[in-house]
């Protein structure tokens, strides 16, 4: 989502969502907190699958960039 995005309704009456956090390089999706039983909060973190079609797209991606940049090395160095 981006930085402006309003803050989406949540579907579970007595609960809302936090806050919209924009990371680029983030790897997680999302995160929330779990209180335990040393009173500290902890955060959790949902990742994507290694398999899933957005990681997949993203790695297609950087591989097709690398390629394109195999040819220009000797002009580079």
């Amino acid at each position: 989502m981006s930085r402006d995005a309003p803050i989406p309704r949540c579907p579970m009456s007595g609960h809302a969502w936090g806050n919209i956090v924009c990371k680029q390089d983030a790897t997680w999706l999302c995160s929330y907190k779990t209180d335990s039983i040393a009173s500290s909060s902890h955060h959790k973190y949902v990742f994507l699958s290694a398999n899933s079609k957005i990681k997949g797209m993203n790695d297609m991606k950087k591989y097709e960039k690398a390629r394109r940049l195999k040819l220009k090395i000797a002009g580079i160095r």
